[in-house]
Parts: structure tokens; sequence; C-alpha cells
């Protein structure tokens, strides 16, 4: 009798699972707390988020299910550092350059989702991380002239040091024509 109530509870237990994140959006939800100005930009990056982080999820694992399902989106007005940042299964975003940069909403969004997937240790290389979340952004068509991996006069070659990660190199038509190994 025992077992069988062990395996009604662990049947129970999936659906339940199962029914809280099938079909479910991929942002969980998005704080504009601390910018409300910035509503309608919110709401595209909650489109955006929705519609690319299955997608983020299915380039980087072969069982995507192990990777976190939802993540939540956060605007601050003043966001030290980059223009996005990943602090586990949330994304924080700089809400004054956005305000000034719509545009690029999109390519960090993208970028950000990678690292929540990623969801690498704290003692995890840099390179590690950031190439991957640049490789997402590139197969995905999210890219722009901060994040797109080529060389150039600043990283000539694969031997550039950290950025060595960024560098491949492309066809006319996009295609990855040479990828560089990370060391």
């Amino acid at each position: 009798m025992k077992s069988m109530w062990y395996w009604l509870f662990i049947v129970l237990f999936a659906l339940a699972g199962w029914c809280d994140t099938a079909g479910a959006a991929s942002v969980r939800k998005v704080d504009i707390s601390r910018a409300p100005e910035i509503k309608e930009l919110a709401e595209h990056a909650r489109r955006i988020g929705d519609e690319m982080y299955p997608k983020v999820r299915a380039m980087l694992a072969d069982d995507s299910s192990r990777l976190p399902r939802r993540f939540d989106i956060v605007f601050k007005k003043h966001l030290e550092g980059n223009r996005g940042q990943t602090v586990g299964a949330t994304i924080n975003l700089r809400a004054e350059w956005f305000a000034k940069n719509p545009t690029d909403l999109d390519e960090t969004l993208t970028h950000e989702m990678s690292h929540v997937a990623q969801k690498y240790p704290s003692k995890a290389w840099d390179y590690w991380g950031e190439g991957i979340a640049d490789y997402v952004c590139y197969k995905l068509g999210h890219t722009n002239e901060w994040n797109w991996p080529h060389c150039s006069f600043e990283y000539p070659s694969k031997q550039s040091g950290w950025k060595l990660h960024r560098a491949w190199r492309t066809g006319p038509d996009g295609r990855i024509l040479e990828e560089y190994p990370v060391p």
C-alpha cells in the first residue's frame, strides 16, 4: 500500500510540474517599478523574451528541460557596468540606456537570456559564458556592432587575448567559415 501512495505522489508531482510550465510564458515578470516611464519598452522585452528564450534553450542543450524554464526582467534606472546583467534567473537592464537606444534591446536581451540558460558557476571563465552568449545572438540573428563576433582592428586574430571567444571568420553570406578554438 505504501508503494502505491509513493507512485501516486510521484505522478501527481510530475503532472503538477508539467501543468505549471506547459504553455507558460518564458518571462515570469517584468519589473519597471524603478523606471515606470519605459512601459512600452518593457512590453516589448516581454514579447522578445517569450519568443526567443525557447530558441535559446533549444540551442544550448539537447535536453532543454534541464535548463531554467522561466526568468524575470528588471529595468533599473542606474545599473553599474554593462547594459544588461544576469544574476541567476533575473535579467537586470539599464533603463536609461534602452530609453535612448531601444534598438539595442533585442540583442542585449537575447545575450542575457543565454546567461540565464547557461547558469555557469561563478568560477567559470568569463569567455565561456560571454562567447557562448555572443554565439547564440549571432546564430539567432540578434547582433549589432558591440556583440558581433568577428576579427577587427582591436582583435585582429585568435591570438588577441580574452576576446578570443568572440573571433570567428564569416563569409559574405554570414556563414561561419572558421571557428577559433578556445585554448
